[in-house]
């Protein structure tokens, strides 16, 4: 990626499927004219042989995206995923729903951090909404969680 690129930053987890987020992100990536990130940030405690295995799918499947994939083994998400989207100048942030709200959940602290960034939640349905301003992305988050 050249470092002037823009581009879209999708984090995913271990789950293969997380790959429905990356084919929303390429979408999203060619619609635009912007690079693909693919990010990952695994707790160095958490690693088992089946989350290598699923991330193994979703390199496969960031390839095939036209994407470059990074798995980050670190212990502190939020910080890691921020200091990536300032790295690839990510300007659509999109993730899956969050499995936790409010104050300290890594998506409220990458989103705060971040308010220049779109930023995209896709539930389990695969509806994409975009969470922006972050003052709306809370009531969005509630909501999402709330239907399903």
């Amino acid at each position: 990626m050249n470092k002037h690129s823009r581009s879209v930053m999708v984090c995913v987890t271990d789950q293969l499927h997380c790959d429905r987020l990356i084919r929303a992100g390429g979408e999203l990536a060619r619609r635009e004219g912007l690079a693909l990130q693919v990010v990952s940030v695994q707790k160095p405690a958490n690693v088992t042989p089946e989350s290598m295995e699923a991330l193994e799918h979703l390199f496969t499947v960031s390839k095939a995206n036209g994407a470059e994939m990074t798995v980050l083994y670190q212990p502190d998400v939020a910080p890691t995923l921020i200091r990536c989207a300032l790295k690839y100048r990510a300007v659509h942030i999109l993730t899956g729903s969050p499995a936790t709200l409010g104050k300290g959940a890594v998506i409220s602290e990458l989103w705060s951090a971040l308010p220049e960034a779109s930023c995209h939640v896709m539930d389990e349905r695969g509806r994409l909404d975009t969470l922006k301003p972050f003052h709306s992305v809370q009531a969005s988050i509630n909501r999402l969680v709330h239907e399903n």
